[in-house]
């Protein structure tokens, strides 16, 4: 077996006799350092040249055969690529060469390094550690090298990072031009996968116009993380040249944070007639427990937000969803199944100005900060995801939670329910606001009304059933005429009676709060 690696484990000391010269009671001998290399077996790298690389078949280090020891250290050489063809392990790999994984997972326990890459086959994507690249480290680790597919039309990238205290940053080239791939990330156990700085993803098909999703999964545990760094750019091109970047992302049972803008999957690429666009996909579909955290910096996305499964949004800084016009392209915000809450948290604040649609039974539970519409939830067109969305929108807010409709004059919001508790508030800003089901705003919540110009057609707010138990505040907005004015409750049949029985004088900018009565 030929060496692999010298490895110091020490001092070693020469005597060296002065020369004769010297008279002998003044000789001296001197102690001179030299830095002798040591073997020490077990755990250096053993240097894997070709062949298949596990126990049974062995291999091959020059023209020795050999069984591989699980645990070992390994090098790939630069020029030698190596196919592994049985679950194996390894302690320190280092990777010049190239290493193609097999059906059964090649697992790294210590550290990485080399400029090498990692050619996925066509792999099942069954779950964590069961094949491909699997990091089990225990401790931080880094990958700089590129991840690529051995198959262009049938590839299947897949990488797990397991168990607490793995937490992997990959600055490589994660790269999937393959007409029928998927690229699979695997969180468990605790473990966080981090995209660095100098990191690149690629999930585009070469046209730039389709993308294969990027899947991202847990198991479950609530310390999963997916992380990109603020200066990591999912978008690899410009508008002038468009040339691939991470553009779907589908999430579950992990927790996903950005940091920047820059972070969220949308790419320039073209449209289907050769046009140019700016779009990307972010979905929570891929299990329960999906939880996003916008952190650090403000964020705005022009892609589409949707979700078939239970999700939480966590704003530490403020998001924009923004508004854009591409037909054919699937943009907006909303779910696409049935019964599903989106849980807001953090004191950010979510601002939607895209399309919204919501299908049957869908919930925002807002907990923390405040939920801004300035498009209408209820919205359907023909195509996209949210081709049955309707007026199927329900708002529970507690705590401190706040949501407000805020448009020109003139525009109807449409929900089903609205809810409020604890010291939450609803804002009805220049539009109008229509509750298919109930309004209910009891002691110690705040319905907020802003009234426009004089001649706007009233009522403000409607509602199958309107509970108003706290406070109910009135502010005259921008154009809005001075003067002595009653509130009227609206009744089915048109007749009306004053509600509450005094006038209210509304002040511009000002505020006039009335307590009506339960």
């Amino acid at each position: 077996m030929g060496l692999a690696k010298a490895r110091l484990v020490g001092t070693v000391y020469l005597m060296i006799p002065l020369p004769r010269l010297i008279p002998k009671a003044a000789r001296l001998s001197l102690a001179v350092p030299l830095f002798l290399p040591l073997i020490v077996h077990g755990s250096d790298l053993v240097r894997i040249s070709s062949g298949n690389w596990h126990q049974a078949d062995g291999w091959l280090d020059g023209d020795v055969s050999t069984n591989w020891i699980q645990g070992r250290g390994a090098w790939i050489p630069t020029g030698r690529s190596v196919s592994v063809n049985a679950s194996t392990t390894v302690s320190d790999l280092r990777l010049d060469g190239v290493v193609t994984p097999g059906a059964n997972p090649l697992t790294i326990t210590g550290n990485l390094s080399g400029e090498g890459t990692f050619a996925m086959p066509n792999l099942g994507t069954s779950g964590a550690g069961v094949n491909g690249l699997v990091f089990a480290t225990g401790a931080p680790i880094e990958m700089r090298q590129n991840v690529t597919l051995a198959d262009q039309t049938n590839g299947r990238i897949v990488i797990s990072a397991m168990d607490a205290g793995t937490e992997v940053t990959f600055n490589g080239f994660w790269d999937g031009w393959g007409s029928n791939t998927t690229h699979n990330l695997f969180v468990s156990g605790g473990a966080r996968f981090l995209f660095g700085p100098e990191a690149r993803v690629n999930n585009q098909m070469r046209d730039i116009i389709r993308a294969r999703a990027f899947f991202a999964r847990g198991d479950g545990h609530p310390d999963n993380v997916l992380e990109f760094h603020a200066d990591f750019n999912a978008d690899m091109g410009t508008a002038e040249q468009p040339v691939g970047g991470l553009s779907t992302l589908r999430v579950g049972d992990m927790t996903l944070i950005t940091n920047a803008t820059r972070n969220l999957p949308t790419i320039h690429k073209r449209l289907s007639n050769g046009g140019p666009t700016h779009h990307g996909l972010l979905i929570f579909d891929q299990g329960e427990g999906a939880h996003w955290i916008v952190r650090s910096q403000n964020q705005e996305y022009d892609g589409g937000i949707f979700w078939s499964r239970n999700w939480t949004l966590t704003a530490e800084t403020d998001l924009l969803s923004i508004p854009v016009n591409r037909p054919g392209e699937d943009v907006g915000f909303g779910s696409t199944t049935p019964g599903t809450t989106l849980t807001k948290r953090g004191p950010g604040t979510l601002i939607l100005d895209d399309a919204q649609g919501y299908v049957f039974n869908s919930t925002f539970l807002v907990e923390e900060g405040a939920v801004v519409f300035l498009t209408d939830p209820f919205q359907t067109w023909p195509g996209g995801r949210m081709v049955n969305a309707g007026n199927h929108l329900s708002l529970l807010l507690t705590g401190g939670g706040q949501v407000a409709f805020e448009a020109p004059t003139g525009q109807t919001f449409h929900v089903h329910h609205i809810t409020a508790m604890d010291a939450a508030t609803v804002r009805v800003g220049p539009g109008r606001l229509a509750v298919s089901e109930t309004l209910s705003t009891p002691a110690g919540t705040t319905l907020q009304v802003v009234l426009g110009v004089a001649d706007e057609v009233l009522p403000k707010v409607t509602a199958g059933e309107l509970a108003i138990g706290g406070v109910l505040a009135v502010e005259a907005g921008d154009g809005f005429g001075a003067g002595q004015y009653r509130l009227f409750p609206a009744s089915a049949d048109g007749t009306v009676a004053p509600f509450p029985a005094f006038p209210l004088r509304p002040v511009s900018r000002g505020v006039s709060t009335r307590k009506a009565a339960s």
